[in-house]
């Protein structure tokens, strides 16, 4: 019992010891770094708005309180950046480090800094100021994972951000992934057999990377006349959210929306002028090469002029609790070449060879900082248009729109032009010695997707395909699917009179048309093999192919689909199936649909018996609806998708923790599928197969008649201390659908206003961050 209490005792200790962490947000503090003094009012969200009296010191403000509310999240992504997990964490991150040390994204940071304009490196530096301050600063822990790890972080400076905008661009660019994967199946299969199954069924892999939706429509389609636009990106779901919440205000400007911490800019959002939201287009800008290596000197490769030595650098990964690995990194002209010892890319590289990797966010004059810090400042569409020139990395579908009634859409980024006689074009890794698989040019900016004012007199973008068939360039061939695309359209183009309230309903909207596609295809070929697979299927056919989370029906539905693509593809594919296992309308259609070669996959060449397709049909919906007795409940009227489909918004790394996850993760239930609008991506090869991981970490609603209507909201709370009242306030408005004010209007803050701190600068810079009585 002495030693339970005593276990108490340190645990409550422990427990206010941490609370410490929690930041100051009221009250008055000298600080070294602004030229006067920035006004901090945080609203009863939690939400900052910011005041200064010049861009810099408003950028010091935002250093300021993403440190406050996400220093952990802005040191865990730079340390993985930097492939300096394992210092923290120990042995488990130390395969992670090799292979992100490989881009070397910090090197590039660094050396994109000198492309940047001046007025770019001040907002750098003014933010890394602030950061920085309050670091300095504060007095006890500076987060609960920092204390619990024992790390005080490093210094921030303006190439930490720079690479905190490269780790973006390497969450949004999976192509170098899916190119891997082909080449690992398609030695599994013979190549006859690869088909359709490796060219559409791998655009977005068992998860996707990124997705999202925009649309933007001029007055003819509004009740009030003037232009309104939505965005909702869809990106991995993690606790704290990716997105934070700011509002900056200095003389000129009044800029609100989602920012990223670490990133001194407004990414998404509006100004007192015009509006703009992203989504990732999926523009095909990495490669992988096949790289010879000299049987007579490894130290040499294969190069389209001849052999030539590796370029190396030496690095060391320091190792918590562990001994260090040192590692020599090469390169060849195509760029770095990944380390061998990684069995999952080892298995599809030939023997004799190395794998090497081009990719765009590794150019040492990546500007897209630029385009960052000043499009927060642009007064029309056609200003932010102009800015995207010097837009690099990531390729994004850009929709725009001004008070003056003007809408517009641009795909700006650096998207490299391939010979027609690439024998890849991409899709597979290419000999890295031939000519014809160098990359000759970029496309030019003048001859990127773009419109001004359609005729049509809307836009809408959901990483589907943004270019006809005459469009001269390759962009990519893996374009989403157009289900969100067309329903989107759908619900756009039905009425003349949207606002703010339709164009939330539409964010809202859970109507899958895969769905509703593939059962139209389907229903007619099943055969119920028992009792049970009849009700469900007498289900199934009233459903609408709403995925909403209180109904049982989109439980049902997906399950079978697991069931089938298992059955389909589990014994060609054998261990690799988790590549491509999902519900994918594209491989169903061609089985189900008279493909006359795609009947082969029915068959289980496991069993000596010969399996139809139609036969597969009955036994996969039986196989799944025993499998959701064992694992939801004997009751098929109790069953919900709500319940198996929560999002959990999974804290980096404590949420893999049993018993930190409790504490850190935030979870809600949602409906949705990959192919809503609303959109609720799962994995069908882990152990929560239903489980919500990829949805709108962020929803933003603008009203160019009356930009102060504009609503915002993400899917946790501002706060990434799970000991503050704003860590998951927001988690239960974001699963209902709502949204909060997104307003610039002093007033309007003043009344809402639930703290306020005012920092002064300190003559004396030693005594930064002193509170002043």
């Amino acid at each position: 019992m002495a030693a339970l209490a005593l276990t108490a005792a340190a645990g409550a200790a422990l427990a206010v010891w941490l609370r410490g962490s929690l930041p100051r947000v009221d009250g008055e503090f000298s600080v070294s770094g602004p030229k006067a003094e920035v006004t901090v009012t945080r609203d009863v969200h939690g939400v900052p708005h910011i005041r200064a009296a010049d861009r810099e010191d408003a950028f010091f403000g935002l250093g300021y309180v993403h440190a406050q509310d996400r220093l952990w999240q802005m040191v865990f992504t730079r340390a993985a950046g930097e492939g300096r997990l394992a210092e923290m964490l120990g042995e488990p991150a130390v395969d992670a480090d090799i292979l992100l040390r490989t881009a070397d994204l910090p090197g590039a940071a660094r050396a994109s800094l000198d492309a940047l304009e001046p007025e770019t490196r001040a907002a750098l530096d003014a933010y890394a100021a602030g950061v920085n301050a309050y670091v300095e600063g504060h007095r006890g822990p500076l987060s609960p994972e920092l204390a619990l790890l024992g790390v005080r972080p490093r210094p921030w400076d303006a190439a930490s951000s720079v690479l905190m905008l490269n780790m973006v661009s390497l969450q949004l660019s999976a192509n170098a992934y899916t190119e891997i994967v082909r080449a690992k199946l398609g030695l599994r299969l013979a190549p006859g057999d690869v088909g359709r199954l490796l060219h559409d069924g791998l655009a977005e892999g068992p998860v996707a990377l990124g997705a999202s939706n925009n649309w933007v429509v001029d007055g003819r389609f509004t009740k009030s006349g003037k232009p309104l636009l939505a965005n909702d990106p869809h990106l991995p779901m993690t606790a704290p959210s990716l997105w934070y919440l700011a509002h900056l205000s200095y003389p000129g400007t009044e800029a609100i929306g989602g920012t990223m911490a670490g990133i001194p800019a407004i990414i998404i959002g509006r100004n007192a002028h015009i509006a703009w939201g992203f989504t990732t287009t999926g523009t095909d800008v990495q490669d992988l090469y096949y790289e010879r290596v000299d049987p007579a000197d490894p130290a040499r490769y294969a190069s389209r002029d001849g052999w030539k030595a590796f370029a190396t650098r030496e690095e060391e990964i320091e190792v918590r609790f562990g001994a260090s690995r040192h590692i020599v990194y090469r390169a060849t002209e195509n760029g770095p070449v990944v380390p061998p010892g990684l069995g999952f890319l080892d298995s599809a590289t030939p023997e004799g060879h190395v794998l090497s990797l081009a990719w765009t966010a590794l150019a040492q004059d990546n500007t897209t900082m630029d385009v960052a810090t000043e499009a927060l400042e642009a007064k029309s569409a056609a200003d932010a248009m102009a800015l995207f020139e010097r837009y690099v990395v990531p390729m994004q579908n850009v929709v725009i729109a001004d008070t003056q009634g003007h809408i517009g859409f641009v795909a700006p980024g650096r998207v490299p032009i391939r010979a027609d006689a690439h024998p890849t074009q991409g899709l597979l890794p290419s000999f890295g010695w031939l000519p014809e698989t160098a990359w000759t040019d970029f496309i030019p900016f003048s001859d990127l997707p773009c419109a001004y004012d359609p005729a049509k007199g809307y836009v809408l973008t959901a990483n589907n395909r943004i270019v006809g068939p005459d469009y001269r360039y390759l962009l990519t061939y893996e374009w989403d699917m157009p289900y969100r695309a067309q329903r989107i359209e759908d619900l756009l183009t039905a009425r003349r009179d949207h606002d703010i309230q339709s164009f939330a309903a539409m964010q809202a909207d859970t109507v899958s048309l895969a769905a509703r596609d593939t059962l139209a295809l389907l229903l007619p070929l099943t055969e119920a093999a028992d009792e049970e697979s009849s009700r469900a299927l007498g289900l199934l056919a009233r459903w609408g192919g709403d995925m909403r989370a209180q109904d049982s029906e989109p439980l049902i539905f997906i399950a079978w689909m697991r069931a089938l693509s298992r059955d389909l593809l589990g014994d060609e594919l054998g261990a690799d199936l988790g590549f491509v296992w999902r519900f994918d309308p594209v491989l169903l259609r061609a089985v189900y649909g008279g493909d006359p070669g795609a009947a082969k996959w029915c068959d289980d060449t496991r069993t000596p018996g010969i399996e139809t397709c139609t036969s597969l049909l009955g036994a996969s919906l039986a196989a799944s609806l025993a499998e959701l007795r064992a694992t939801v409940g004997q009751d098929m009227r109790t069953w919900r998708w709500g319940k198996v489909h929560r999002l959990v918004n999974r804290h980096q790394p404590f949420g893999s923790v049993p018993v930190l996850g409790a504490l850190f993760d935030i979870a809600v239930e949602t409906g949705g599928d990959y192919f809503t609008i609303d959109r609720g991506g799962h994995s069908m090869t882990s152990r929560r197969p239903y489980e919500n991981v990829h949805s709108a970490g962020y929803r933003g609603l603008y009203d160019l008649a009356d930009p102060d209507a504009s609503r915002f909201i993400v899917s946790t709370g501002q706060s990434g201390n799970p000991y503050s009242r704003h860590y998951r306030d927001l988690a239960p408005l974001w699963a209902r659908g709502e949204t909060i004010p997104m307003t610039t209007d002093a007033a309007a803050i003043a009344k809402t206003a639930e703290a306020v701190l005012r920092l002064v600068p300190d003559p004396q810079p030693s005594r930064s961050n002193v509170p002043r009585k």
